[in-house]
């Protein structure tokens, strides 16, 4: 992701806000597909509640139409990807633009109110969310974050479909999307998210949500996929826990 340090996140979120709106906006009318724009920044330990309830109380009253908003931790994470938490929009393109272009004055004060409770602004990166596989209803509030670097986007997007579409055991949601605005230094072109419905389940992955008697097969599936997928860099991995959905 590209990195930001900036005292005043007032400020930063509103000139990454303005950018994306005339970015999304300009795109309306190409075809329909689910959109994204994350934000990342770092809140001291003695803030994080303060944080969740500004949040929570804005979007239980605010909610865009159409537009699905997550607050993350990032709970497990290296050096280099350090930020505490994360606030993610998604939703079509209509429905991001729309938000965009209503900011309105209580979204200012909201804005004005969650800078006060945050140390620093870390980055903001926006793309597409192109395919997703449910393995029952969840929720799936533990997630693996994985941002990859893909040679060859198709072969990697018919390979995900093709393997999660057979290979999505009961406790696992998988999502795979483009990080097209962003990207760090390292050339980050995708991300996989994995989500798993408890903590221990999480830490176990996603080959132990498969029967032990389908172990052989899934692992075959798996290594037939990368073989599918071509050249593949895992730039970095992380583990986010979902803090509240509105």
């Amino acid at each position: 992701m590209g990195y930001l340090n900036r005292n005043n996140l007032n400020n930063w979120i509103m000139r990454h806000l303005l950018m994306l709106a005339l970015l999304v906006t300009g795109l309306i009318g190409q075809a329909q597909m689910n959109y994204f724009t994350a934000y990342n920044f770092t809140v001291e330990p003695q803030n994080v509640g303060a944080v969740y309830n500004l949040v929570d109380t804005f979007y239980k009253a605010h909610k865009p139409d159409g537009v699905t908003v997550w607050l993350y931790e990032n709970h497990f994470n290296d050096a280099g990807n350090n930020h505490t938490h994360s606030i993610v929009f998604a939703g079509s393109l209509d429905a991001l633009g729309n938000m965009y272009n209503g900011m309105s004055t209580d979204f200012q004060l909201f804005l004005t109110r969650i800078n006060a409770q945050i140390k620093d602004g870390y980055s903001a990166v926006s793309g597409t969310v192109n395919d997703t596989y449910a393995g029952g209803d969840g929720p799936f509030n533990y997630r693996q974050l994985y941002q990859l670097k893909v040679a060859d986007s198709d072969a990697f997007t018919k390979s995900f479909a093709e393997f999660n579409s057979k290979n999505t055991p009961p406790g696992k949601l998988v999502t795979m999307g483009q990080i097209n605005m962003g990207r760090s230094p390292d050339g980050e072109t995708h991300f996989v998210l994995v989500g798993f419905q408890s903590f221990k389940a999480a830490l176990a992955g996603a080959r132990a949500l498969v029967p032990a008697n389908q172990q052989a097969n899934y692992d075959k599936a798996w290594d037939a996929h990368m073989a599918a997928s071509g050249d593949i860099r895992v730039v970095r991995s992380s583990l986010m826990v979902v803090m509240g959905e509105w």
